[in-house]
């Protein structure tokens, strides 16, 4: 069943934010090549699964003239611009927000996540949001250096126990595989979990399973619309959420 309680499970990097030009900035900051990249990204992978854009920013700037704290200054000021999280973006953040509760929960080094979500003003719009919401039901933002997928796990059960309708929105297709087969071991029917996937940037490349039963879309806006007149059909005299049982 659709229950009245609607929780969004968000990620970050991907459907809001473009991490992909990044590199670019960075690179050329330093003066330095593609292949001065790949290398450090590699080593930065070498002690874990997963990437330290900190770590990398480091291993570059010991190979140059620059100084680092300038580096992380520019990407401060570069992260502001409208190409790496546009208004409609920010739009889509603020809408989602309305609709139900909010979970933003994103991989990767602390201070390189936290300097993006300050930046792209995300975090000022879960905050601003926060203030019309009763205290035991505020938005979250979490920063996750390793595995986001056991978070996923623990938070798509509890939100579910705790009554709620859930929405998962990612770029990847693999956090979107992991908690679909998490769903299915913890009996939690399709009713009452949702998945979408965003199709943007270097991940929008490779394809969906077969098999997945999340839906494919072209922006966060694009979800956002079919979440509204889809998933949560507005009430006719007042536009609250309405209840909608499926038999199972």
């Amino acid at each position: 069943m659709i229950g009245k309680k609607i929780a969004f499970l968000l990620d970050f990097d991907g459907p809001f934010f473009n991490n992909d030009l990044v590199k670019g900035e960075i690179l050329s900051f330093l003066g330095m090549r593609e292949d001065q990249w790949k290398k450090a990204y590699q080593k930065s992978s070498e002690k874990g699964k997963y990437t330290s854009y900190g770590q990398i920013i480091s291993l570059l700037t010991e190979q140059s003239t620059a100084n680092e704290a300038l580096l992380w200054e520019h990407l401060y000021n570069i992260m502001k611009g409208e190409q790496f999280c546009t208004s409609e973006n920010k739009k889509a953040m603020r809408d989602l927000a309305s609709m139900g509760h909010v979970e933003v929960i994103t991989q990767g080094d602390e201070v390189y996540q936290w300097l993006k979500l300050i930046t792209s003003t995300i975090n000022d719009i879960i905050n601003t949001e926060n203030s019309k919401r009763p205290e035991g039901d505020k938005h979250t933002v979490r920063v996750v250096e390793e595995n986001k997928n056991i978070h996923l796990r623990a938070r798509l059960k509890g939100l579910w126990e705790d009554g709620y309708t859930v929405i998962q929105i990612d770029d990847r297709a693999g956090p979107l595989l992991d908690l679909q087969e998490f769903a299915k071991q913890q009996n939690i029917w399709h009713g009452e979990f949702f998945q979408y996937r965003i199709n943007v940037g270097k991940y929008a490349e490779v394809p969906s399973p077969k098999g997945h039963n999340w839906q494919d879309m072209d922006s966060i806006s694009e979800a956002v619309r079919d979440i509204r007149t889809r998933i949560i059909p507005q009430h006719p005299e007042g536009g609250c959420v309405q209840s909608i049982r499926m038999k199972r």
